[in-house]
C-alpha cells in the first residue's frame, strides 16, 4: 500500500484527473484493504489542492455513502475523508456535526486530531459547535 500512496499522490502533481478516477475507481471496489486507502489518499488530495471542482458531486457522494459502510475500515476512512475535505467540502459539514450528535466516537476521534494537529481547523466556522461535542 506504501508504493501505492507514492503512485498517486506522485500522478496527482502531473495529472489530477487520471489519479481522482482512479481513486474512485477503487473506492467502488469495496475492497476491505484497498478502498480505505483509497478513501485516505482521495480525503488528502482534496485537503491540499486548489482546484477541487472535478468530479465534485461524485466525490462528496461516494464519501458520504461510505460512512455507512459495513466494512468498518471503509466507513472509518470515509469518515477521516470527511474530516479532511471539511474546508474544501461544505457539505461535509452537515456530515461531520450529523455523526458528533450521534455520538460516533470514530468521528470525535478524527475530528480531535484534525483540531490538534491542523491551526485551520480552528478558525472554521462550526468550531464552536465542535468543541462541546468533543469535549
Amino acid at each position: 500500500l506504501h508504493l501505492y500512496n507514492i503512485a498517486l499522490f506522485s500522478l496527482k502533481k502531473e495529472n489530477y484527473t487520471s489519479a481522482i478516477d482512479i481513486l474512485l475507481d477503487d473506492i467502488e471496489k469495496n475492497d476491505s484493504l484497498l478502498s480505505p486507502q483509497s478513501l485516505w489518499i482521495l480525503g488528502r488530495i482534496i485537503e491540499i489542492s486548489s482546484d477541487t471542482e472535478y468530479k465534485a458531486d461524485e466525490i462528496k457522494k461516494i464519501i458520504m455513502n461510505k460512512i455507512s459502510s459495513a466494512i468498518q475500515a471503509i466507513s472509518y476512512s470515509a469518515i477521516q475523508a470527511a474530516v479532511d475535505t471539511v474546508e474544501k467540502i461544505p457539505e461535509m459539514r452537515s456530515i461531520i456535526s450529523a455523526l458528533l450528535k450521534e455520538n460516533n466516537t470514530e468521528a470525535i476521534k478524527t475530528l480531535a486530531h484534525k483540531i490538534y494537529t491542523s491551526e485551520q481547523l480552528t478558525s472554521h466556522t462550526d468550531f464552536p459547535s465542535w468543541m462541546p461535542r468533543i469535549c
